[in-house]
């Protein structure tokens, strides 16, 4: 069923932006994203998803969702993205306005719909600028960002309750996804079959999905972690395997292949290249 929307226009540096109100909150396309961003009108839908899918372990469901829009085509699920998801794209881009695009972000859309107007600190902005960076420094800002986005997860008529929620995504979906994969299943499957996003078992597969304080206590074992690394290593070598190979005829080459890569995990013990070219 499609959601009845409201939209309300905004400005960005000049530029005029549809701002859609979707569950009490702001958000934007990816084509709105895009033009703040720089992007020509021509790429910046295109270039906005081709972004956020080459970073997908850096969102989760408070960032970024998917809704029914009405086009001139007729109705199509659209990417949107919430405040978060516009700072974090606005890190990943580095465009010329992206800074600013940030600042903006900030201000214009983590403030509620209804009731008065909450806007985040200089220091939790910070913080979840942080959140989008790569390594160690990012990992130590998500779980503040996480706490810093539960300000923004309500309205003022819709007070946050005394006690927390359960999440959606728990440890259990987690180790079930996990199971599922070593079972042999693709990633779109086991979402459709657990009712969660791709990109969510992507994170959990990888290990980077950050779970809200009361997902549960980790139930995956060392032998399911191991299963899941055999099934991306076995994949890898399958991949390695068909870009070199052209057909059956080079059954020797592949033979070769296959030992690079178990030496390379250490099933079989290093050789000496230049002696053995001799």
């Amino acid at each position: 069923m499609q959601l009845a929307l409201t939209t309300f226009a905004a400005e960005f540096n000049g530029t005029a932006v549809s701002v859609l109100d979707h569950a009490g909150h702001k958000w934007l396309t990816a084509e709105a994203v895009g033009l703040c961003l720089g992007y020509s009108p021509a790429n910046a839908r295109v270039g906005i998803n081709n972004l956020y899918h080459r970073h997908l372990d850096r969102f989760d469901e408070v960032d970024t969702t998917v809704i029914k829009l009405m086009t001139v085509t007729g109705e199509k699920d659209t990417r949107i993205f919430s405040s978060s998801g516009c700072v974090t794209l606005g890190w990943l881009s580095n465009t010329a306005r992206a800074a600013e695009f940030q600042r903006w972000a900030k201000h214009e859309l983590a403030a509620q719909i209804a009731g008065e107007k909450v806007a985040l600190t200089y220091d939790e902005f910070n913080t979840i600028v942080d959140a989008a960076k790569p390594g160690e420094a990012g990992r130590a800002a998500r779980q503040m960002a996480m706490n810093i986005q539960q300000r923004f997860s309500h309205t003022a008529t819709a007070p946050m309750p005394a006690t927390a929620t359960a999440p959606r995504i728990t440890r259990a979906i987690e180790f079930e996804a996990l199971s599922l994969f070593v079972a042999g299943l693709g990633q779109g499957a086991i979402g459709k079959q657990l009712g969660i996003s791709r990109p969510a078992v992507n994170c959990m597969l990888h290990g980077r999905y950050r779970f809200s304080p009361n997902a549960g206590q980790d139930r995956t074992t060392p032998a399911l972690r191991a299963a899941v690394a055999e099934r991306f290593v076995a994949a890898d070598l399958e991949r390695l395997s068909q870009k070199y190979l052209a057909s059956s005829a080079n059954r020797a080459m592949e033979d070769a292949l296959e030992e690079a890569g178990c030496r390379v995990l250490g099933l079989l013990p290093p050789i000496n290249i230049a002696k053995s070219l001799h």
